[in-house]
């Protein structure tokens, strides 16, 4: 079955391995998004993918534009990547909940009214809020326990409890309203050329050694998720493809280990770079139990630490023209 996909936030990091997913496999896309800059999407897709996506300017805050780009396009399937996240949701609230609320529902009533067959959209890993948090509320074990779909909420940021609203939301519109829509919690995804809180982390394991630069990595002490965007892109065209089920959302996962394996895997890849891991570790609840969706979906992780860290070096090399590793 071939399909034809309204993909928002589509230039986008996470958004544009979604596009790239679908291509891949034949599927069309239109790529919707606010911004002209879609430098990933021009870097990481192919001609022959290219030519399946349609790229289209717009702003999810106009429903009228959102809704014509659907019609008019023909699209029967919705992936919601859109959003703002930590960083930007304290520096501007009000626009946060602007995108991350209102303009989630005019999309989730413009798929209702138009009759649209699957909604898959990123929810968030953050709704699960730190390991201090959780052993404050919760107590110590529930700190770092294995983390389910029905493990219990601990937001503690704005965009955590935008999440956890829209978790709801979703849940609204498929059980009153028929709309099939599924909430795919994403976790802190890596990658080439990241722009996020932990920009300076990824760039440290990444983007300077890729072009032969090293020096310290933050949060060597962490053991954490590494789930590379690729695999998340095609956690999204799986969960789409998908017939309709009762679960209306997945965890999802990568693969759990230390820092200073991914430091040492990047010393391996690019012999003459020294990285030094600095003390200290992330706060954040790393157990991710994914069964529910290997189950129901039949999706593992497919790209293990050594293999997403070479492809995420090696698209940075290959845009400076250098060979790759």
């Amino acid at each position: 079955m071939k399909i034809k996909c309204f993909v928002t936030g589509a230039t986008g990091f996470v958004g544009s391995y979604v596009v790239k997913s679908l291509a891949a496999a034949g599927h069309e896309v239109v790529a919707f998004s606010r911004s002209d800059d879609g430098r990933w999407l021009d870097w990481i897709l192919t001609d022959e993918e290219r030519a399946l996506v349609t790229r289209q300017k717009g702003d999810m805050l106009d429903a009228g534009q959102m809704r014509r780009a659907i019609v008019d396009n023909g699209c029967e399937y919705v992936a919601n990547i859109a959003g703002r996240m930590n960083r930007d949701s304290r520096r501007d609230p009000r626009g946060s909940l602007q995108l991350n609320i209102h303009a989630f529902q005019e999309l989730l009533e413009i798929c209702r009214e138009e009759k649209v067959r699957k909604v898959v959209w990123a929810s968030s890993s953050v709704v699960y809020g730190t390991k201090s948090d959780r052993a404050a509320r919760y107590g110590a074990e529930m700190a770092d326990c294995a983390l389910t779909e029905k493990t219990p909420y601990c937001p503690g940021s704005l965009y955590s409890y935008t999440k956890e609203f829209l978790e709801g939301l979703s849940r609204y519109y498929r059980e009153y309203h028929g709309l099939d829509t599924v909430a795919l919690r994403v976790n802190l995804c890596y990658g080439p050329f990241i722009s996020s809180s932990y920009t300076p982390f990824f760039s440290s394991l990444i983007d300077k050694p890729a072009l032969g630069t090293g020096g310290p990595v933050p949060y060597g002490d962490s053991v954490m998720d590494w789930q590379y965007v690729g695999d998340m892109g095609d956690i999204f065209r799986e969960v789409l493809l998908a017939p309709k089920n009762d679960t209306p959302t997945y965890q999802t996962r990568g693969e759990l280990r230390p820092v200073s394996d991914a430091v040492r895997i990047v010393e391996s890849l690019i012999p003459g770079v020294h990285l030094t891991p600095e003390p200290g570790e992330i706060d954040t609840p790393w157990r991710f139990d994914c069964s529910l969706l290997e189950k129901e979906i039949g999706y593992y992780p497919a790209t293990g630490l050594e293999e997403g860290l070479r492809k995420s070096i090696n698209t940075v090399r290959g845009l400076h023209g250098l060979p790759e590793v």
